[in-house]
């Protein structure tokens, strides 16, 4: 197995303070947006620069961004030391070839003692935001499991704080680079379907085994969560703007906890008569593949295309990594997770009072 260790000669040392990034604003003209339409990023290319990054949280997903980076050190160039947290100390135990003095059980105590050129965020999403806003402080970008905040206020508060960085800022949501939603980019951003105004999707609730899923305080629930990421993913596609109105139906299994469904079936009208419509639910969805209308054609895409693997090269860490080490932020990247926020909790403020609701309603600006 690869070590995390640096062995790099002549690596950098470490860094402190808050280095200026150039901001690449990334626009798009019309409706169509996305990476893939700008020229974006084309996915994790070596560069050479060395990176120091941080992992906090170190359960299921924190231990697969590992695997990740071991995968693009071993066989992709990349060139990096990373260094571990998690309050658990078995879990850090656990990780292999981990220096003891790599590993950290504070969050703020790592960001004190490393200089770190970036870190991915994988703990209980309350945590999200407040670890974000300080990674951003210490002149780290950031890579952060879905959601992005657990409030609206709490969301622009760490956006606005992200823009002023000019530090790459990614939602961990592979879909988003999946070869589906490529296409989907390029039919739109060429006008192959004319003004978007319809577009179907759907994302399935994963079972969860923490606790912390359960608890409200905590966590949107796992529900909520596959809604975000389902959301930033077709948000993706278009520049739409916040949504006049959303309408959800939700539902509550067994398993689920009052206040915290794991079904959400949501509609979200957009400026221009765009229709947004996603389909969360705990058992597989009959209709996954996304489907996009616009009023000059469709564009509906094979059961197969969101099986397509995407290459470590090409996921959402790979895109990330290529930011950092390039030191360019991506505005969109940005705009999709703030947009998203504020689409899940206008459906779930929807699925609670049963009824239409607005941005108004939520006193977004």
């Amino acid at each position: 197995m690869n070590s995390l260790k640096d062995t790099t000669p002549g690596a950098s040392a470490p860094r402190k303070g808050l280095t200026r990034r150039r901001f690449m604003g990334v626009s798009l003209g019309g409706v169509a947006g996305g990476l893939a339409a700008a020229g974006g990023y084309v996915g994790y290319t070596r560069s050479g620069r060395h990176l120091r990054l941080g992992v906090v949280g170190c359960g299921q997903q924190g231990r697969a961004h590992l695997d990740s980076l071991r995968t693009l050190q071993a066989a992709h160039g990349l060139r990096c030391t990373v260094y571990a947290c998690d309050s658990d100390v078995a879990r850090l135990d656990a990780i292999p070839d981990m220096p003891a003095e790599q590993r950290y059980a504070d969050w703020a105590a790592m960001l004190d003692a490393e200089s770190l050129d970036g870190v991915i965020i994988a703990t209980p999403d309350a945590l999200h935001a407040p670890i974000a806003t300080a990674c951003l402080e210490q002149g780290a970008a950031v890579f952060c499991e879905p959601p992005m905040a657990m409030s609206i206020a709490e969301a622009k508060a760490l956006h606005d704080r992200a823009a002023a960085s000019e530090l790459p800022f990614f939602m961990a949501v592979d879909d988003v680079w999946a070869p589906a939603f490529s296409r989907a980019r390029t039919a739109l951003a060429e006008g192959t379907l004319g003004q978007p105004r319809w577009i179907q999707t759907a994302t399935m609730t994963p079972p969860t085994q923490a606790d912390w899923r359960q608890n409200p305080e905590q966590s949107l629930g796992a529900g909520a969560v596959a809604h975000y990421a389902g959301l930033y993913a077709a948000l993706s596609t278009v520049r739409p703007g916040l949504p006049l109105r959303a309408s959800t139906a939700a539902q509550y299994s067994a398993s689920a906890s009052p206040g915290l469904p794991d079904t959400l079936l949501s509609r979200l009208t957009y400026p221009g008569d765009l229709h947004l419509v996603l389909n969360t639910t705990p058992e597989s969805p009959r209709q996954t593949a996304p489907i996009f209308r616009g009023d000059a054609g469709k564009l509906e895409l094979p059961e197969t295309s969101l099986r397509e693997e995407t290459s470590p090269t090409d996921s959402a860490l790979g895109q990330w990594l290529q930011a950092v080490e390039s030191k360019e932020a991506v505005a969109e990247t940005l705009r999709w997770a703030y947009e998203a926020q504020i689409a899940v909790h206008l459906a779930l403020e929807s699925a609670r009072t049963r009824q239409a609701v607005s941005p108004e309603t939520l006193q977004v600006a």
